[in-house]
């Protein structure tokens, strides 16, 4: 999978961000810490008197620090996913990854029944075959009703 360029800062750390978590741009560590520690009970203690300045090498000395700067900045531990929550949305798009296969199998098995192989690929095969049938179906109707109105047509 190729990574997209960072052009956002992590307004925790200052490192390379690609994205809002918890309703701030930040990198992936600190994502991952917060994630982790917003909705913990215990009680986390700055070695350095609560003084500490956190950047990309410092955000690992100090926890206090680097969760209150998480909050200061508007993280949100509400938009924290419970495991349930987690749990549900893996399977919601389980569920969707197979539906997706199941259908491009179907439209697979429909273009192979028809005979059209790799012409066009998915259901665009079928569009294509379904619409040169249709323009089939109504040039042979054209041609049907204007035989039928010449012979209907009284004889001068």
């Amino acid at each position: 999978m190729e990574k997209r360029p960072a052009t956002k800062i992590c307004r925790v750390c200052g490192d390379k961000a690609y994205s809002y978590n918890f309703n701030v741009i930040t990198c992936e560590s600190c994502k991952a810490f917060f994630r982790r520690n917003a909705n913990k009970e215990k009680e986390i203690r700055c070695p350095f008197n609560e003084q500490c300045d956190i950047n990309t090498v410092s955000r690992r000395f100090c926890q206090r620090c680097r969760l209150q700067k998480c909050f200061r900045v508007g993280m949100k531990k509400e938009w924290i996913m419970s495991d349930e929550a987690r749990l549900e949305k893996k399977q919601r798009i389980q569920e969707n990854r197979e539906r997706r296969a199941a259908a491009a199998a179907a439209v697979a098995s429909v273009n192979a029944a028809l005979g059209l192989g790799g012409q066009m690929g998915g259901s665009a095969t079928i569009l294509k075959h379904s619409t040169e049938m249709d323009q089939q179906e109504l040039a042979l109707t054209q041609q049907q009703t204007r035989k039928s109105i010449k012979q209907e047509q009284p004889l001068l």
